[in-house]
């Protein structure tokens, strides 16, 4: 049995601020340690290699315009579909989260209740 652990469980006997503090921390833990990771690397090679891709493709395109043209051109888009993602993400998709977590913070709290 690792020592520190069992030093911790004394101290829980003599300390309850202590044993709060710890069964708080966990129930955190339990709750949104999942948020806490890193974003995939997958999901950020690929979403940023489409994003040079189209740039890629638009400056392409847009080239005979002359380079300044072709450079916002190709910008542009990319900057728009970035932008959107990040209000989805904040506006949308984060309160729904902030939802589910209440509930389960409610869930668990019932639980200690009986």
């Amino acid at each position: 049995m690792n020592t520190q652990y069992t030093q911790n469980a004394e101290d829980f006997e003599f300390d309850p601020r202590a044993r709060y503090y710890q069964t708080q921390l966990h129930l955190l833990n339990d709750r949104e340690g999942k948020h806490d990771a890193e974003p995939s690397k997958t999901a950020l090679v690929f979403s940023v290699g489409l994003s040079a891709v189209e740039a890629a493709v638009a400056f392409f395109l847009l080239s005979p315009a002359g380079w300044l043209i072709a450079s916002t051109g190709a910008m542009f888009p990319v900057f728009l579909l970035w932008a959107m993602a990040n209000f989805q993400a904040d506006r949308v998709e984060l309160p729904k989260k902030y939802d589910e977590l209440v509930e389960q913070y409610h869930d668990s709290n019932k639980s200690r209740l009986r």
